[in-house]
């Protein structure tokens, strides 16, 4: 939906900018959450947690597994697996040097940074050897891809066969028009990113065959308004870090974004070949 694709250094950036600001809206995660119905009362944060189980937990890494975060943030996900694995390897990349460096020294911190790692990496030239990985995730992490087909192609090599890539993102659900077009537009050029078009097929083409393919906007889409309330509440420890323009359009973006059909919120579980 977007009119271009985002650029991987852009990405980078807005990330170093926003980084401290998304953690201390989720309690550390820097991706929405997952409420299991309307009357479901858990805070953003805890449904944020949530979501970073029904990941993990599809990914299936076993004791020694080596798995790759594909767009790590701030190493909470990394962390979550690692701490609830006993003995799985994780790795995980980010296009931001603030994220990494936040992500190692959380590591170090919880004693798992022997195997924790976290390096600077674009996963559209991933520096990994073919079938190192055992499994792989990404959250919200290929919506800002500028190449989405050669990051899952990227992805699907360091994979090994039989391996999953479990992915939480933003999709097309159908075409947007009108004021939605314009809402879906404002928002990913504002937060670097592209809704995800035709994911099963991007998938197929990169080598992978969907085992699950779940649309659960329903349960994820009212984190954006969340956000927004949140926001409000935090504006004075952030304007004078982010500009208060910039600041208050975002606040408005997100609550706007929750209430479009066009675009909505998937959690796909695909096996390399």
């Amino acid at each position: 939906m977007a009119k271009s694709a985002p650029v991987s250094t852009d990405v980078g950036h807005m990330y170093d900018v926003m980084t401290e600001l998304f953690t201390t809206l989720l309690d550390g995660n820097i991706h929405v959450g997952y409420w299991h119905d309307d009357g479901d009362r858990t805070s953003v944060a805890g449904a944020a947690t949530r979501l970073t189980d029904m990941v993990i937990e599809r990914v299936c890494a076993g004791p020694g597994s080596q798995v790759l975060d594909v767009g790590c943030g701030a190493g909470t996900a990394s962390l979550r697996l690692a701490t609830t694995r006993d003995e799985t390897v994780v790795t995980g990349i980010s296009v931001s040097h603030g994220q990494i460096d936040t992500a190692r020294a959380r590591a170090r911190e919880l004693g798992v940074a022997h195997r924790v790692h976290f390096r600077y990496a674009d996963a559209m030239n991933m520096p990994f050897g073919p079938g190192m990985f055992d499994g792989a995730f990404a959250i919200e992490s290929l919506i800002h891809m500028p190449d989405q087909d050669r990051a899952l192609q990227e992805i699907g090599t360091v994979l090994r066969p039989g391996a999953r890539l479990v992915i939480a993102d933003i999709i097309d659900r159908h075409p947007a028009n009108g004021a939605e077009k314009e809402i879906v537009d404002n928002f990913c050029a504002v937060t670097q990113c592209r809704t995800i078009a035709a994911l099963p097929d991007r998938l197929d083409r990169a080598g992978f065959k969907v085992l699950e393919f779940d649309d659960i906007s329903t349960h994820v889409m009212r984190a954006f308004a969340v956000l927004s309330d949140r926001m409000r509440e935090v504006r004075a420890d952030f304007v004078g870090r982010i500009a208060p323009a910039h600041f208050d359009q975002l606040v408005e973006l997100f609550r706007r974004f929750s209430a479009v059909t066009a675009a909505g919120y998937v959690l796909a579980v695909a096996q390399r070949r």
